[in-house]
């Protein structure tokens, strides 16, 4: 496994897959500059987590973006057999 994939798949832990899928990637693909505050208005499920975790989870996945790795992040995502059938599936749509 290259360097590049264990950095992505730690961010992706950190952010969790899950919601990388569900509500950080369409968020931050539409704008990269979201505040917590913004996607908790979007998406008022991010607001289950506590505000240290919400703060990590948007700083891990936008430094994802910031490299360019979200595609490879959502192929790595489409590829894990840890993650729900539902999660793998949305993350191959959303690869096109």
């Amino acid at each position: 496994m290259e360097e590049k994939e264990i950095h992505i798949k730690n961010l992706l832990r950190a952010c969790g897959m899950q919601v990388f899928v569900d509500y950080l990637f369409p968020a931050l693909s539409k704008d990269i500059n979201v505040t917590v505050l913004e996607m908790s208005r979007i998406c008022p499920e991010f607001n289950i987590f506590s505000a240290n975790a919400q703060n990590t989870r948007l700083s891990k996945a936008k430094t994802i973006f910031k490299n360019g790795w979200e595609y490879d992040a959502l192929e790595i995502i489409a590829s894990s057999s840890r993650v729900p059938y539902e999660i793998r599936m949305k993350a191959r749509e959303m690869l096109g």
